[in-house]
């Protein structure tokens, strides 16, 4: 009875103990994670704009629908009479102008990414939407046929799903490559 005890307590304490000396083991101290994994959060007004990564970025504007989805927003060909988003989810579709002031800031928006975060610390991935039609690009880099250009103000445009509650509390974040771990805020209200 007792040698059972004692072996159900050493086996608890290798389960606590050995994840610690294996990450003591690599070399890889917890301040130096906890230093690696911090952000540095550039956080940007409505309506403002914000050098980042060679880029003056700004908000252009965005939409958001519930319910039924508009019918005209359809790519042609698409019958979207019945399209409806569920219950308590809206489609956000966020426009971004960005300004490259020199080629090395047009190499750097390859490795670009947008994506909604609200107060609360959640965060939302762009989505394939049933909204079909665009004016804009869907990426930071263009396409082969629209590529940003030096000196010239480039727009994009992604979809987001996002839950009712969050609607009115996002704000779209921007992550280059090349600027990991700081990253851009673009308050949308």
């Amino acid at each position: 009875m007792r040698t059972r005890r004692l072996y159900r307590r050493s086996l608890a304490g290798l389960i606590l103990l050995l994840p610690l000396a294996l990450w003591t083991a690599s070399g890889e101290g917890l301040l130096d994670y906890l230093r690696s994994r911090a952000v540095d959060e550039t956080v940007v007004a409505a309506c403002g704009r914000q050098d980042y990564g060679g880029s003056s970025w700004r908000i252009d504007g965005f939409q958001s629908w519930s319910g039924v989805l508009p019918a005209e927003a359809a790519a042609p060909g698409l019958n979207l009479q019945a399209a409806s988003l569920p219950p308590g989810v809206h489609l956000l579709r966020v426009r971004v102008a960005l300004r490259p002031g020199d080629a090395e800031a047009v190499k750097h928006l390859d490795r670009c990414e947008l994506e909604l975060a609200d107060s609360r610390g959640r965060r939302w991935k762009p989505q394939p939407a049933p909204l079909k039609r665009r004016e804009f690009p869907a990426r930071c880099s263009g396409s082969l046929s629209d590529p940003p250009q030096v000196a010239l103000e480039f727009r994009f445009e992604q979809d987001f799903l996002l839950p009712e509650d969050a609607v009115d509390d996002v704000a779209a974040v921007i992550r280059l490559g090349a600027e990991k771990p700081r990253l851009l805020r673009l308050q949308l209200r």
